[in-house]
């Protein structure tokens, strides 16, 4: 036990006395109407506020003991209506004028569930763990999302007691309170053998109830639908879970446990994916954009535009980092001034694969610069074997140089060469499959035509 817990216990009953003129339900923070769950976390919230082991302002020991006789009386039903009705005075009449006060430290340590120099004897009910699977984005932005949570809680109206009143509450007269009786039973003529048994006239509780409540219907409890607000604060873990203490299913018997809430973000198709504090994005791109760069502006999950530039061509697969575009560093006070992972976009290009020749892919895979022409790419459409969109095709134009030669046919027939001009010019061409004849040559300067085979 700490030296300042020593001390108190030295002045515990002078400190008391202090306490008798003050209003208990105010040194709480209370009304007079306050239900026993709200008791209950009053004393929750002020005892740990003012424990002297946490607290070393002046006056917070003095304002812990208040704390814990004000709990002490107004948690016990029998006590609290003396109070409600005589005040202090009732109570000291009640105890034969000397009022019997627990340790606040025994009271704190019970309340809590144990630990330190004080162990607590009070059960804990079972705690209550539930997932919850929110957006992405309101784990990266910090949102508060409202829940509601079925439970069973002490009647508000016998507060726990099952009784209709306290008057109705007596002492078990087969075990005459102590809740157990002696059963004594004969082993063989002339030796016995006794045990001590719950008394099956109170059910080992000491207390009979004459009338039961009308509201519980002498269940003691009732089911209750209870409202929450979830506070997920920028950069949460995948799995976090946030702690509701005191606040899973009530019982006489026990000291309510906590609720318990893993917090998830959804699985969604595509858009933002996560993978600890970093973010990826898939991006499926058209072969003009493969080939020759793009620039693309993804929506963040906030709202904002992140920039996704390239030049050149783009390899299947690539993973490009934007720095500073991930998920924020969670606990951060401040989301404007948050520092952020980095984010990856994967741009996606199976498309343009199908629309290359063997010989076109492995220039492109050697990061080679290929130009494709307007009328390779409608041949290609055309040709069941590559099966390219042409939404996903842009308007590319090859320049070819033409020499002084025998026509010949490059590969389907694009690259023409043609021997009517001496000049070398740039050419473009579009070639009839069906017909094996040049349809048209255009001549920078001017026109001429070319023959088919």
């Amino acid at each position: 036990m700490a030296p300042v817990t020593l001390f108190l216990l030295s002045s515990l009953l002078f400190l008391v006395v202090l306490v008798n003129a003050a209003d208990l339900y105010k040194v709480l923070d209370l009304s007079r109407s306050a239900s026993e769950k709200d008791i209950r976390a009053a004393y929750k919230r002020l005892s740990k506020k003012y424990h002297p082991d946490k607290n070393k302002e002046e006056g917070s020991e003095e304002k812990f003991v208040d704390i814990a006789y004000a709990y002490e009386v107004l948690s016990d039903p029998t006590k609290r209506q003396i109070y409600d009705r005589h005040g202090e005075d009732g109570l000291k009449a009640h105890e034969g004028g000397a009022q019997q006060h627990h340790n606040p430290f025994d009271m704190f340590q019970n309340f809590f569930g144990g630990g330190g120099g004080h162990a607590g004897q009070t059960r804990r009910g079972p705690t209550s763990l539930s997932e919850m699977e929110v957006n992405l984005s309101d784990m990266y932005t910090g949102a508060s999302i409202d829940f509601m949570v079925k439970k069973r809680i002490l009647c508000d109206h016998c507060r726990g007691s099952g009784a209709a009143s306290s008057s109705d509450i007596h002492t078990c007269s087969g075990c005459n309170g102590a809740g157990v009786k002696i059963v004594r039973q004969q082993i063989f003529p002339g030796m016995f053998s006794q045990a001590q048994v719950a008394c099956n006239e109170c059910g080992g509780r000491g207390k009979v109830i004459k009338k039961v409540c009308p509201h519980c219907n002498g269940n003691k409890l009732l089911d209750h639908t209870q409202h929450y607000t979830l506070d997920i604060p920028a950069g949460m873990p995948e799995g976090h879970e946030v702690v509701f203490e005191g606040e899973a299913d009530e019982s006489p018997d026990w000291e309510a446990g906590d609720i318990v809430i893993r917090v998830r973000s959804k699985k969604e198709k595509g858009g933002w994916r996560r993978k600890e504090s970093n973010l990826y994005w898939k991006q499926t791109i058209g072969v003009d954009e493969a080939l020759l760069g793009f620039e693309r502006n993804l929506t963040h999950l906030d709202g904002h535009a992140v920039q996704l530039k390239r030049e050149g061509v783009t390899q299947p697969g690539y993973v490009e980092t934007i720095k500073e575009e991930g998920m924020p560093i969670f606990e951060q006070s401040s989301y404007e001034n948050k520092k952020t992972s980095p984010a990856f976009a994967k741009h996606v290009d199976k498309l343009w694969e199908q629309a290359l020749d063997p010989s076109d892919r492995n220039q492109v895979r050697k990061g080679q610069k290929l130009d494709i022409s307007q009328a390779e790419i409608q041949y290609r459409q055309s040709n069941e074997h590559f099966k390219i969109p042409h939404q996903d095709v842009g308007p590319y134009l090859r320049l070819y140089p033409l020499r002084s030669q025998d026509p010949t046919n490059d590969r389907h027939g694009i690259e023409r060469k043609c021997n009517r001009h001496e000049d070398t010019y740039i050419g473009l061409f579009s070639y009839d499959e069906r017909h094996k004849k040049d349809v048209h040559e255009q001549r920078e300067g001017g026109e001429a035509q070319c023959k088919g085979n």
